[in-house]
């Protein structure tokens, strides 16, 4: 397969009267999907790992073709993206690199890092940076730190808030494909503080509310999956300085964050009685609703009985 892989691309790129740009993204993602079958094949294969070595190097060059063309900037940005992805869960952490590396020049060096796309493209830059887990720790934390410094430099406070709060997920990685983990949980928290405090520089009180909402649903994240990085206390006041914020400016219940906020209260609701992991004051109100965190026991009927509201 790679010989007529190899064949097809000498053959279009020797052709000045064909569009390279138009028959190489094909054969971008059908050598990806040989990268894939190689690995697929790795027990009965020693070699495996230098043949997909050696059909990432032609994706590499395929891929330069679109760099080369100021109007598909963003969509080599995001092949180099989806290789890094391809390859780094396939294991080849030195190709993975490779691919991310070059994403981030794109990023950085060429154009994005200063148009409307910014926001978008760090997110899809922080997601894969997320899902490989095929890095050292040194390499997981220079991508991270690397990353999030970007995020602060987003130009609109909206995006910005959300993008460093995304961040922030960064310092929290498997690595090593999976036999290690990168925890940075001090980095993760200054994240969301600093996440706060652009957030308090927004006027619009119903933006606000918004970013509120979605900055809290990040605490009972990290609560949630890491209680080390983010303690009950700092969930418990953050959601009071929300609701307090709710209150004060009398967000319509209408409103999407309104609807947001109710169903994060329901959410830990549900995550009290099924993982001990919350309890929540009832009350019909919004204004008096708090979310409140510790352990409490769980009796095998509420199991059964929350267990099948989830089934519902």
């Amino acid at each position: 397969m790679f010989n007529i892989l190899q064949k097809t691309k000498e053959y279009f790129t020797d052709k000045p009267t064909i569009e390279v740009i138009h028959t190489a993204l094909p054969l971008i993602y059908k050598c990806l999907s040989l990268i894939q079958n190689i690995y697929k094949q790795r027990e009965s294969d020693n070699l495996w790992e230098k043949r997909a070595q050696k059909v990432c190097s032609m994706v590499l060059e395929l891929v330069e073709v679109y760099r080369k063309t100021p109007k598909t900037l963003y969509l080599t940005f995001q092949l180099f993206l989806q290789c890094a992805l391809q390859t780094g869960q396939c294991g080849i952490g030195k190709f993975a690199y490779a691919f991310l590396s070059h994403a981030l020049v794109i990023y950085e060096d060429e154009g994005i890092l200063q148009s409307k796309d910014s926001y978008e493209a760090l997110t899809q830059l922080t997601g894969v940076v997320q899902s490989l887990g095929c890095f050292d720790l040194e390499t997981s934390e220079k991508l991270s730190k690397r990353v999030t410094t970007h995020s602060i430099k987003i130009s609109t406070e909206k995006e910005q808030v959300r993008a460093i709060a995304v961040s922030g997920h960064l310092f929290l990685l498997n690595i090593d494909n999976g036999s290690n983990t990168y925890r940075d949980a001090k980095s993760a928290m200054s994240c969301l503080r600093k996440a706060f405090s652009v957030l308090q520089e927004i006027e619009d009180v119903t933006l606000k509310a918004t970013l509120l909402v979605e900055l809290l649903d990040h605490f009972i994240y990290f609560f949630d999956k890491h209680p080390d990085v983010v303690e009950a206390n700092a969930v418990n006041l953050f959601a009071s300085k929300v609701i307090e914020h709710f209150t004060e400016q009398k967000i319509s219940s209408l409103h999407p964050s309104y609807i947001h906020l109710k169903n994060l209260s329901q959410m830990v609701e549900h995550k009290r009685k099924w993982q001990n992991l919350t309890k929540k004051e009832s009350s019909r109100s919004l204004s008096t609703d708090e979310i409140r965190i510790e352990e409490e026991g769980l009796s095998e009927v509420d199991a059964k009985r929350v267990s099948s509201i989830w089934k519902e």
